[in-house]
């Protein structure tokens, strides 16, 4: 990443438009310029490809490909040997008695 973290490009990945749509906001009032989201876990390999992110916020517990399953596929293929670094986000509802 470079030195001013507002001119990384961050990629989104999380299936609950709502997350994503609040990461948006939070990363433009804070003066963000270059990011991207998507809802759909099966974009993220053309993303990551296609966009080459700094950092990758990642939601775990996700439909069709898990979070678990990229960062598997990051590894695999090298991206998490590149200066890419990914935070894992996570949302679980607790209930109880």
């Amino acid at each position: 990443m470079t030195d001013n973290f507002t001119t990384s490009r961050i990629l989104i990945v999380d299936d609950q438009p709502t997350n994503t749509n609040l990461l948006e906001n939070f990363l433009k009032i804070n003066g963000f310029k270059h990011y991207l989201s998507t809802n759909d876990a099966r974009d993220v390999q053309h993303l990551v490809r296609e966009f080459k992110p700094d950092l990758l916020l990642l939601d775990i517990m996700m439909p069709h490909i898990s979070g678990i399953e990229i960062l598997k596929w990051l590894k695999e293929t090298g991206f998490l040997d590149s200066p890419m670094r990914v935070m894992v986000l996570t949302a679980a509802i607790v209930t109880g008695k």
